[in-house]
C-alpha cells in the first residue's frame, strides 16, 4: 500500500511540474521574433541546461509564470535554450547564464529584480504599469515636482504624440533609476509656461529644461547627466549613475564626514566646483570616502587621492609632486583630454617566454598579447587561492601545448589579483573567468565544458582561421579506422551466418534427395 501511495504522490508532483513548466514559452530561432515583438510585455530567460545557476531558478521561474497566469495576467515568461539557439545568444550578447531580459514589444531591457518566485511576479507587475505617469491636475503636477526635487524626476509638457512617444521609450529604459511624469493638458502645458521636458532636481539650479534635438539617444544622455549634481559627492548608492554617463570621472577620496569633518568635506567640495565648471559635459567631478576606492595600491601618501577613471575603466593618477589646487586639477584634467596622460596599469612584470603552457599575460603587456592583433586568443581569469581555477590548470596547460603549433591560436592566462585589464571589454564577475577574443575582435564569455576536449570544439567552430587539432585529427581518422573494422567485422559475421543457412539447407537437401 505504502509503495503505491509513493508511486502516486510521484505522479502528482510530476504532472504538477508539467503543468506548472507548460506556463513558460519556449523560444526558439525560428518562432522568437514572431512572438516577443507581439507581445506588449515578456520577461526572457536566456539559460544553459548544464548551468547550476539555472536549474535552481527554474522552479522559482516556472512558479512565477503559473501564478502570474492562474491571476489573469497578460504579463508572459518565456525562455531560450543557449546552447540550441546560439544566433539569439549572440544577437542579445549573453554572456553568463541565466540572464533575464524584458522585452516591450521587442525591445530589451534588463532585468534586475529578484529571483524567487514570489518577488518575480511583484516586480514585474510593477514593471508592467506605465513608465510615464500622466498628470491630469495641477495637484497632481505639484506634488511629482515635490517629490522629484527630493532626488531627480523628469516631466514632459508636451501634446504631441511623437514626442511623448520619445519620452515614455526613454522612461521605459531608465525607469529603475528615475521616475517619469507627463501633461498633455494645454491649459495645464500654459499654466507651469513650459514646453518639451524639464528636470527637477535637489542640486545645482533646482530645474533644467531639455534644449536639444528630441532623439532618444539625445534624450537618454542628457536625462542620466542631470541626474548628477556638477560636483557632488559619490556612493554606492549613485555609483551606477556615474557609470551611466560613459563620461570620465575624476574622483577625490579622502575621509569625507559630512558631521565630523565638515569643514574639509567642503573644501574640497568647493574646489572640484571650481574645477568642474570648465569640464561640463566632458568630464564628472566628485569626492568620495576612501573605502570606495577601487584599489587600496591607489590611495596616496597624503591627505586626498586623486584619480581619473576613464570610460574603459582605465586609471590616471594626479602627480604626487603636486600640490591639490584648482589650477592644478583643471591642468591635469585638461591634460587627460588632450591624450597626454599615461594610464596608471597594475600589473606584474612582463615575464619570459615559455615554451610550455599557456601564455602568461600581464597588465603591462594585455593589449598587445589579447587585443591588438589578429589571432583567435582563449583567455582564463583566475585567482591564485581560488580551488576551480586550480582544477582547469592543468587542462589549460594541456590545450596551450597540444595548439602550440597553431600559429593562429593563442591560449593565455592572467591573474586576476594582481593585475588590470580592460573592464569594459571583459566582464569578470567571478574566477576562474574564460573569454574568447577572435581575429575580427569580437568577444564573448565562454559557457561550455573545461576538458581540452570541449576548449577543442568550441575553438574548431568559432576560431576566425581555421585549423585542425594534431591530436584531434589523429583521433578522428583512428575513430574513422575503428568504425571501418567494426563494419567489416560485422559485415563478414552476416556473411558467415549466410553461409552457415546455407550449408544447413544444402544438407537438409542432400538428405531429402537419398
Amino acid at each position: 500500500m505504502k509503495a503505491w501511495f509513493a508511486v502516486l504522490i510521484g505522479l502528482v508532483c510530476a504532472l504538477a511540474v508539467t503543468v506548472t513548466a507548460e506556463n513558460v514559452i519556449i523560444l526558439t530561432e525560428s518562432n522568437f521574433d514572431s512572438i516577443v515583438n507581439e507581445a506588449e510585455f515578456v520577461l526572457v530567460e536566456f539559460f544553459a541546461p548544464w548551468c547550476g545557476h539555472c536549474k535552481r531558478l527554474a522552479p522559482e521561474y516556472e512558479q512565477a509564470a503559473t501564478t502570474l497566469k492562474d491571476s489573469g495576467s497578460d504579463i508572459k515568461l518565456a525562455s531560450v535554450d543557449c546552447t540550441e539557439n546560439e544566433a539569439l545568444a549572440g544577437r542579445f550578447g549573453i554572456q553568463g547564464y541565466p540572464t533575464l531580459k524584458i522585452f516591450r514589444r521587442g525591445t530589451p531591457f534588463e532585468y534586475n529584480g529578484p529571483r524567487e518566485a514570489a518577488g518575480i511576479v511583484s516586480y514585474l507587475e510593477k514593471q508592467a504599469g506605465p513608465s510615464s505617469k500622466p498628470l491630469k491636475t495641477a495637484s497632481e503636477v505639484d506634488a511629482f515636482i515635490a517629490k522629484s526635487q527630493q532626488d531627480v524626476g523628469f516631466v514632459a509638457f508636451s501634446e504631441n504624440d511623437a514626442d511623448l512617444a520619445i519620452f515614455r521609450s526613454v522612461a521605459n529604459n531608465l525607469r529603475d533609476d528615475f521616475i517619469f511624469g507627463e501633461v498633455s493638458d494645454a491649459d495645464l502645458i500654459a499654466k507651469y509656461n513650459h514646453k518639451g521636458v524639464v528636470a527637477y532636481k535637489k542640486y545645482d539650479d533646482k530645474e533644467a529644461e531639455f534644449k536639444g534635438t528630441l532623439a532618444f539617444e539625445n534624450l537618454k544622455d542628457w536625462v542620466n547627466a542631470q541626474a548628477l549634481a556638477l560636483a557632488g559627492e559619490i556612493t554606492n548608492a549613485n555609483k551606477k549613475r556615474y557609470d551611466a554617463t560613459g563620461l570620465p570621472l575624476v574622483g577625490v577620496y579622502f575621509d569625507v564626514d559630512h558631521e565630523k569633518n565638515i569643514k574639509r568635506t567642503s573644501y574640497y567640495l568647493r574646489r572640484i566646483e571650481q574645477a568642474a565648471k570648465d569640464f561640463a559635459g566632458k568630464v564628472l567631478f566628485g569626492i568620495s570616502h576612501n573605502s570606495l576606492l577601487s584599489s587600496p595600491e591607489l590611495k596616496g601618501k597624503g591627505p586626498e587621492t586623486v584619480i581619473l577613471t576613464d570610460k574603459s575603466q582605465k586609471v590616471y593618477k594626479y602627480p604626487v609632486d603636486s600640490a591639490f589646487s584648482v589650477a592644478g586639477l583643471k591642468s591635469w584634467v585638461q591634460d587627460f583630454i588632450d591624450n597626454k596622460l599615461k594610464p596608471s596599469i597594475k600589473s606584474e612584470p612582463i615575464p619570459e617566454p615559455s615554451t610550455s603552457g599557456a601564455t602568461v599575460v600581464v597588465g603591462e603587456n594585455f593589449d598587445e598579447v589579447v587585443l591588438d592583433n589578429d589571432k583567435d586568443v582563449l583567455i582564463d581569469f583566475y585567482a591564485p587561492w581560488c580551488g576551480h581555477c586550480k582544477t582547469l590548470a592543468p587542462e589549460w596547460d594541456k590545450l596551450a601545448d597540444e595548439l602550440r603549433g597553431v600559429d593562429s591560436i593563442r591560449i593565455v592566462k592572467i591573474d586576476a589579483t594582481a593585475n588590470d585589464w580592460p573592464k569594459d571589454k571583459f566582464a569578470v564577475q567571478g574566477y576562474p573567468s574564460i573569454f574568447f577574443k577572435n581575429g575580427k575582435g569580437q568577444i564573448q564569455k565562454y559557457e561550455s565544458g573545461r576538458s581540452v576536449a570541449d576548449f577543442v570544439r568550441f575553438l574548431e567552430t568559432n576560431a576566425s582561421t581555421k585549423f585542425e587539432s594534431p591530436s584531434a585529427g589523429g583521433a578522428a581518422a583512428a575513430g574513422e579506422d575503428k568504425k571501418e573494422k567494426k563494419k567489416e567485422k560485422k559485415k563478414d559475421k552476416k556473411k558467415e551466418k549466410k553461409e552457415k543457412k546455407k550449408d544447413k539447407k544444402d544438407k537438409k537437401h542432400d538428405k531429402d534427395e537419398l
